[in-house]
């Protein structure tokens, strides 16, 4: 993918980053893996996986889901600003679980890590 080793090298700025475990340090795979202060990934794996997509790609494991199901591939669940009533004319059931496909964030993080992975053989 072109473009993608110029999206992952240091880039100038002011700022610091602070040495303290934080659950979502993992997600800055882009950059500063030298700054990375070990400790856990955040929790909810099932509901946001988008994010944990982003953590197993700045660690080189997958852990994270991805539905084997024919709809959603994708998805987030239970987001705090999310309109899931609007989900209705689509799925009520989806609507009622609180599920929301297709997403993505996911789908780019799958792919940059399959990207990777793919580089790493």
């Amino acid at each position: 993918m072109p473009g993608v080793e110029q999206v992952r090298t240091r880039l100038p700025d002011p700022y610091t980053i602070p040495k303290v475990k934080d659950s979502y340090s993992a997600l800055f795979w882009m950059d500063y893996r030298d700054q990375y202060i070990a400790g856990a990934d955040a929790p909810d794996r099932n509901n946001y996986p988008n994010l944990f997509w982003a953590c197993d790609d700045f660690h080189g494991a997958r852990k994270s889901p991805l539905s084997a199901c024919d709809c959603p591939l994708i998805w987030e669940a239970l987001a705090s600003e999310a309109h899931y009533d609007r989900l209705q004319v689509l799925s009520p059931a989806l609507a009622a679980k609180k599920v929301s496909p297709p997403h993505a964030w996911q789908t780019a993080e799958v792919r940059l890590y399959l990207l990777d992975q793919e580089r790493r053989k």
